[in-house]
């Protein structure tokens, strides 16, 4: 027992530390002319812009709610928590993180929408707040008051998967709202389509992924864990596991021990069980389905994944690793003409691009996008368009959805709006016309037609702040435009009429289904939709309004497409490999009644008290909630952490052996402060030190401040002590240039470094010196996929000088430095090249600065007037065996680096060079289930050269902290 205790203790203690140098999170800041406002509590305080009154009210009424029922199941009602707004972003997305423990929402309604967003956003990660705050109990609340905020983070970190957090929250969102994702049938469609094909992974394959195979999501996954566990063993089965591990994380293993204790399974074990279950369930509603036929529209893609299997394959060779197709997904079908069709092509093994399919299983690449809305492409003959996402050159919490335009004869791109919230662009069929949806900074739709060629506003049309539209489309002689309509929580199907009075009609009632992409076909309307408990193509007749079933897929039939004939529909048909274009022929005569609904959900099984009420949500109470200022410089310091440690400082302080430190970082991510003690590497003398960065002006400032007594042995145990006081100041300016699919930003930065020692012991004098640092960094990077292991394409510039000019005893000189790196694409797929060059110049016979080049691998640091430098990097994937070691290591990759390193080193006139060459080999690993992956290697060098051991062999190992 004693031996398990100590065991515990030193691995806590290993992943704590870890984990406490990952958690201190920066999301970016918000434009610093903002005015905000707040609306205060006792469950919580909100923080918003002041344009966003209205919608912040609907939020903090959604709050009430979910503090009043949102607790129940986890039986627990949590302390006061800070929310931030940040409603200048086009992000659909929240956040709740704990050092410092606060909750970030970005309430942009998402470009498909299928639940009113703010209610579920907000109860989805006000249950995270719950989750987290139930933790301060037991022995980890001794740790918080030891340690702070961090304490409690790490134990979240550490010991509670990521599935449980988030597929909690998803049942809770999915409870209280009426909607949510566990009530959609493409929600789950991933992992029945999984099981169904035979795919049981490992637990460990299924919680942290694969480069070989496509994993449904921890939101997925967690949500089937969950809403099983409290189907079988009842609503509060989670209440007790998340209190044992906060009262024994030092059983390592605490919370696979909690639901054994509640359900006789470990973690593990309950995946199974889950898993088989689903399967069984899913069984029985998949062999009552009589699928309809279809035509593949694109080609059967197979892609070498890995180098072992390549080889193999080419020597005809069983495959070591299951050699298979990647998963690819072609979505959005948009018919050019009669035979051509425009799809967005994407998958686990490339980035996203457009491409044209010709019927005849051949595919074309039209173009590569940057970073744009998913599922928003759209054109005819030879043009496309789609909504791109564009950023603000500083601030991140300001970004925009813009419309570009594509010639796909001509390749020319041009980008019609600008700084603008456009979604779901869709082009007339005269290529005249554009209609988009403009969501507004307080969330409220509107219906927006643009002019193709320049971008002009030539209509607007508002039918109601009550209603959020999506996926609209044209009618052929562009008197009307079809959308999918949320009122109310509930969908439907609208017809706007482009008259004078822009008149509406409910083509589809609203219900409690997810709808999507309707489109004119005839008399009929074409649309997506879940009524089967698969998603279908159904058809809406205009004027009787009867609803028919137009195909029965086995796992989801998504975005239909009517050709310009009229003839065919193409959509998105899901399969084991991804999403495929299927077409079939437009026959009204073989439209079917719709089938009946014998899905299986886990939500069914699942109550609750109250569900919200959405319309009293939308009620204007405005006056019933008071609202103030919330004033910046009164809320710069936030003090959540504290412990011997220094991770919280956003600066690594050298030479740093802190005995205790103090950490704090505001709402707004604009002020970060450290303070604390540390001392020498021999813990004898002891510095002070300060650390303050702000970033809520254009620039970024940093300060540093230390001040202490120093000591060092300078030969015959002779101990040297001094008094050195130092300060740190540097003005950066981050620049962010991306708009396609290059990352592109410039970070220009000064920085001044002073410092005064009193050698009053040997010198009987003072000091003084300063350090001047004028630096340029340049990057530019093509997007990587999720197999890339460099960079297909880039290049990183990065200059410096130094100088020396306050020092007024000493010349320390100066240093100036240049570094380049080039990417370019390897052999094979996946495979990457990097060379390396770089210049570094001291001033002559003064070496006072460290090199800032990296001398090739296997030498120490070598003090010289000039270094130049050349390297040559060929990085591979060798296999991807996703292979478990008793449950203790789960290995997803490995690949390889083969080197070549170059220095010429001149100094007094007199030139030398060395070089290094080898090879390393590394594994990417989760260790102990622990959450942030582990990169291992040994690297074996050649120094031709050296005087003595020509061979090194290195360790190497490294956490990938995300």
């Amino acid at each position: 027992m004693k031996i398990k205790v100590i065991f515990s203790l030193l691995v806590v203690f290993i992943l704590f530390n870890t984990y406490a140098k990952a958690q201190y999170y920066d999301s970016g800041q918000d434009p610093s002319e903002i005015k905000w406002k707040q609306i205060n509590t006792d469950n919580y305080q909100l923080v918003f812009p002041e344009d966003f009154e209205n919608k912040a009210v609907y939020i903090a009424k959604a709050l009430d709610f979910a503090c009043l029922y949102a607790v129940k199941s986890l039986n627990y009602r949590p302390s006061k928590i800070s929310i931030i707004i940040h409603s200048k972003s086009t992000e659909s997305n929240g956040m709740v993180s704990w050092a410092p423990s606060k909750m970030e929402l970005y309430p942009c309604n998402p470009a498909q929408s299928f639940t009113d967003w703010i209610a579920e956003l907000t109860i989805h990660e006000y249950r995270h707040v719950v989750q987290i705050d139930k933790l301060n109990q037991g022995l980890t609340r001794i740790i918080y008051y030891l340690t702070g905020e961090q304490g409690t983070a790490a134990i979240l970190g550490l010991f509670i998967p990521q599935w449980f957090l988030e597929g909690d929250a998803v049942v809770a969102e999915s409870v209280f709202t009426g909607m949510g994702r566990g009530r959609q049938p493409s929600f789950n469609m991933e992992l029945r389509t999984q099981l169904l094909n035979g795919r049981k992974y490992s637990y460990e394959k299924a919680v942290f992924g694969s480069y070989k195979d496509f994993i449904p999501d921890h939101y997925i996954l967690g949500y089937h864990i969950v809403a099983n566990a409290r189907r079988i063993y009842g609503n509060n089965v989670w209440d007790s596991v998340i209190s044992g591990v906060a009262r024994k994380p030092l059983e390592i293993t605490p919370f696979s021990n909690g639901i054994k204790m509640k359900t006789g399974f470990n973690k593990v074990g309950l995946y199974d069980k889950t898993l088989d279950e689903l399967k069984v369930k899913w069984s029985s509603q998949d062999s009552t389905i009589k699928l309809s036929g279809f035509r593949i529209a694109n080609p059967e893609i197979y892609k070498r994944y890995d180098l072992v299997n390549y080889v193999c394959k080419q020597l005809n060779l069983k495959p070591l690793f299951n050699y298979k197709g990647a998963y690819v997904n072609y979505r959005k079908p948009v018919y050019l003409t009669e035979n051509l069709i425009a799809v967005e092509k994407s998958g686990i093994d490339d980035i996203e691009r457009f491409i044209s399919l010709d019927g005849k299983n051949n595919e074309k690449e039209l173009y590569t996008p940057g970073y744009y809305q998913k599922q928003s492409l759209s054109g005819k003959d030879s043009a496309i368009v789609w909504a791109a996402n564009d950023f603000d050159k500083r601030w991140v919490h300001r970004t925009y959805s813009n419309i570009r335009i594509l010639n796909c004869k001509t390749g020319i791109e041009n980008m019609l709006t600008h700084n603008c919230r456009y979604f779901s662009p869709v082009l007339s069929p005269s290529k005249k016309m554009i209609a988009v949806i403009e969501n507004d900074y307080n969330n409220n739709c509107t219906v927006v037609i643009l002019d193709s060629k320049k971008g002009i506003i030539m209509d607007k049309i508002e039918l109601g702040k009550e209603y959020v539209f999506n996926s609209p489309a044209w009618s052929n002689d562009e008197k009307k435009i079809v959308m999918v309509v949320n009122k109310g929580n509930r969908n439907g199907i609208g017809i706007i009429s482009l008259d004078n009075n822009c008149s509406f009609e409910l083509i589809v009632s609203y219900d409690k289904y997810e709808i999507s992409n309707p489109v004119f076909a005839g008399k009929y309307i074409i649309f997506s939709a879940g009524y089967t408990g698969i998603n279908n193509i159904f058809a809406a007749d205009t004027s009787s309004k009867n609803l028919f079933q137009v195909t029965s897929s086995r796992f989801g039939a998504f975005e239909p497409a009517i050709s310009p004939s009229g003839k065919k529909i193409a959509y998105s048909d899901y399969s084991e490999m991804g999403y495929r274009i299927a077409e079939i022929d437009f026959n009204p005569q073989k439209f079917s009644k719709p089938d009946k609904d014998r899905s299986f959900k886990l939500i069914d099984y699942i109550t609750e008290d109250k569900e919200i009420n959405i319309n009293e949500l939308k009620s204007d109470t405005v006056n019933n909630y008071k609202t103030g200022p919330y004033k910046k410089i009164a809320n710069l310091f936030n003090f959540h952490s504290w412990g011997p440690d220094a991770s919280g400082s956003e600066r690594n302080i050298s030479d740093a052996y802190p005995v205790f430190s103090i950490m704090s970082q505001n709402l707004m991510n604009t002020a970060f402060t450290t303070v604390g003690y540390k001392t020498d590497r021999n813990w004898k003398e002891g510095t002070y030190f300060a650390d303050f960065k702000y970033k809520g002006f254009y620039p970024v400032i940093d300060f540093l401040g230390e001040f202490g007594n120093k000591s060092e042995n300078i030969g015959n145990n002779h101990e040297v002590k001094w008094f050195e006081s130092s300060l740190y100041m540097k003005i950066s300016q981050p620049i962010n240039f991306t708009n396609d699919k290059y990352l592109n930003g410039l970070i220009p930065s000064f920085q001044l470094q002073y410092r005064n020692d009193n050698y009053k012991e040997i010198y009987h004098n003072t000091i003084n010196f300063g350090v001047l640092t004028y630096g340029v960094y340049y990057y530019n990077f093509l997007k990587q996929s999720q197999r890339d292991l460099e960079p297909e394409y880039g290049i990183s510039l990065d200059m410096q000088f130094k100088n020396t000019p306050f020092n007024d005893k000493v010349n320390f000189g100066n240093e100036a430095t240049g570094v380049i790196n080039l990417f370019f694409p390897g052999i094979i797929k996946h495979h990457s090249l990097r060379l390396n060059g770089g210049v570094q110049i001291n001033s002559p016979d003064i070496n006072h600065f460290s090199n800032t080049l990296n001398l090739p691998r296997g030498y120490d640091n070598i003090f010289t007037e000039t270094i130049r430098q050349y390297s040559l990097e060929y990085r591979m994937p060798i296999a991807y065996p996703d292979i478990n070691a008793g449950r203790i290591i789960y290995i997803k990759r490995f690949w390889s680096n083969l080197f070549y390193d170059y220095s010429y080193l001149m100094n007094k006139g007199k030139g030398s060079d060395i070089y290094s060459t080898g090879a390393e080999l590394y594994s990417d690993m989760h260790l102990l289930n622990f959450m942030f992956p582990f990169e291992v290697g040994i690297r074996a060098i050649y120094l031709p050269k050296a005087t003595h051991d020509n061979f090194l062999v290195q360790f190497m190992w490294n956490i990938i902290i995300n």
